[in-house]
């Protein structure tokens, strides 16, 4: 702003229609910000070979039959440690979401 200022002599802001927009917008980029961090905290705290499993599941994109054959691993069970860990970072950024609500 004090650039600004400092090259045309006055500073004209925002637009009303922009600053509206940021009104609406800004408060669901921030939940969305606060749901992502929630959700890379609560990834830190499983056990390394469930981050492995959603490192080859989600980031690798591999299938599930060919991660199991990767770990030599039954499917059913893979399935079955996927659930899992899905219910586990549902519960924990659940709550890590009540916690940050007033």
């Amino acid at each position: 702003i004090d650039l600004l200022r400092a090259q045309t002599g006055r500073y004209e802001g925002f637009s009303d229609e922009l600053l509206a927009t940021l009104a609406t917008e800004w408060p669901n980029r921030l939940a969305a910000t606060s749901l992502q961090e929630s959700l890379h905290q609560c990834i830190e705290q499983l056990t390394p070979s469930n981050r492995e499993l959603l490192r080859l599941r989600y980031f690798e994109k591999r299938s599930c039959p060919e991660i199991a054959a990767t770990l030599a691993r039954k499917l059913e069970t893979l399935y079955q440690a996927l659930a899992r860990i899905h219910k586990s970072l549902r519960d924990c950024v659940r709550l890590r979401v009540q916690r940050e609500t007033p």
